[in-house]
């Protein structure tokens, strides 16, 4: 069970810190 939940943070983790710098990326190509 504690390592499932683990695992769950994990994936959210890396998610977001992808999302973050795939968005970082897009603000950098298309700036305001």
């Amino acid at each position: 069970m504690r390592d499932m939940l683990k695992r769950i943070i994990i994936v959210i983790f890396i998610l977001l810190v992808l999302t973050a710098i795939s968005g970082f990326f897009y603000m950098q190509k298309h700036p305001f």
